[in-house]
């Protein structure tokens, strides 16, 4: 099981044989791949692959590699044909936005009209405001014991109930059918 797929790496019209093996990683995989085609860098293209009876497969992880060699492994053959396509520039917001003004976003002009406040949340905030700034065990821990004393609260209320409905509700029932009686 440990021998060598050769994977031929199809970049437009130029072609890289590269041997991998069960170990190899992805990040191996893209820098000898970056090292045959000088035009490209780390993350910048992408690389597929067909396996017979399956959709086209996106290499992304090294659990992408792996499932490729086991899966080429599995059909006995030892080399598959991956494409490498250069993927677009990387942009994280349109070009429209580029020349927009910061303070616009980040509400130095004012409050914003039309955004939804919602009670629920603001108490919850307030509820779990002192928990903030605890490593994440700690706050996890601090709420689930404001849960669990919430929860206490409301069962020794509940213990002291006459009936299964709410006192209020009950005494609202009971109201409704003395009138309905006169």
């Amino acid at each position: 099981m440990d021998g060598a797929i050769v994977g031929r790496f199809v970049l437009n019209d130029k072609t890289a044989t590269i041997p991998f093996y069960s170990h190899s990683t992805y990040l191996g995989l893209c820098s000898e791949l970056c090292s045959r085609f000088n035009q490209l860098q780390v993350g910048d293209f992408d690389m597929t692959y067909l396996v017979p009876n399956h959709p086209p497969c996106l290499l992304q992880s090294d659990l992408d590699v792996r499932v490729l060699y086991l899966s080429v492994v599995k059909d006995g053959k030892y080399f598959i044909t991956i494409s490498v396509t250069q993927s677009a520039d990387h942009v994280i917001c349109d070009s429209q936005f580029t020349s927009a003004d910061e303070n616009e976003y980040l509400g130095s002009y004012g409050t914003k009209y039309g955004e939804m406040c919602s009670n629920v949340a603001e108490s919850f905030n307030a509820w779990i405001e002192g928990a903030a700034f605890f490593c994440p065990y700690t706050t996890v821990d601090g709420i689930r014991v404001k849960i669990m004393k919430m929860n206490a609260r409301r069962r020794l209320e509940a213990e002291s109930w006459n009936s299964y409905l709410r006192p209020v509700m009950d005494s609202i029932l009971e109201n409704l059918l003395e009138q309905g009686r006169h």
